[in-house]
């Protein structure tokens, strides 16, 4: 529920982003609509945003909170950092999908809003996707799209190079590549294993009681 969401945001030493869940006393949420990273000078906005699913499916368990049309909630906060906080870059972390890929028949739902976005909200660089279990690397139009599967399988890396305008002495990022890298060619990290083995072990024995 969430009580237990609430927690572990207050114990994360980051951020979390999710411009489209609202509470409904302002100032209450323990979410924020995008953060800003300034490295050297160059400025890059991120938003978070995610599929209204958990409030069709069950709103008890989400309640009070709101879930907001995701494609609006990110078209506000892309202005504001474009605007406002003047960013070089942006960069969304969307808990959805693409509408329909093109080896698929998937029915739109308004599930995933991928493409929706990209068309309807200017300014955004780079969509990191998922929801949908799937692997894409895509251009659409001045966007890139990376969605890197599910469980683990892939991880996704972008590679961006930035240079200097000196017409309008702002960033420019002139090269973008993203590749997705399957995991499964890689050994796990030792230590990591070791430290999340009683994570796992207190899973099974809780999913083992029901």
């Amino acid at each position: 529920g969430t009580e237990v969401i609430e927690t572990v945001v207050a114990s994360s030493p980051f951020p979390w982003l999710a411009a489209n869940v609202v509470h409904p006393s302002p100032g209450s949420s323990p979410f924020l609509p995008y953060a800003v990273k300034e490295v050297g000078g160059l400025r890059v906005g991120f938003v978070g945003a995610t599929t209204r699913t958990a409030i069709w499916k069950d709103p008890a368990k989400v309640h009070p909170y709101q879930f907001l049309d995701e494609v609006e909630a990110v078209r506000q906060a892309v202005a504001h950092l474009r605007e406002g906080e003047r960013v070089d870059f942006v960069v969304v972390s969307y808990h959805g999908g693409l509408e329909a890929l093109d080896d698929t028949t998937e029915i739109d739902h308004r599930e995933n809003q991928g493409r929706r976005m990209i068309a309807s909200v200017p300014g955004i660089d780079l969509l990191i996707t998922g929801h949908q279990h799937r692997f894409v690397v895509e251009e659409i139009g001045t966007t890139l799209v990376v969605q890197a599967g599910w469980g683990g399988q892939a991880l996704g890396c972008v590679s961006l190079c930035f240079a200097m305008d000196v017409a309008t002495r702002g960033w420019r990022c002139g090269h973008i590549t993203a590749e997705l890298i399957p995991l499964s060619r890689r050994e796990p990290d030792p230590e990591f294993v070791e430290r999340l083995s009683a994570y796992g072990q207190r899973a099974r024995a809780f999913l083992e009681q029901r």
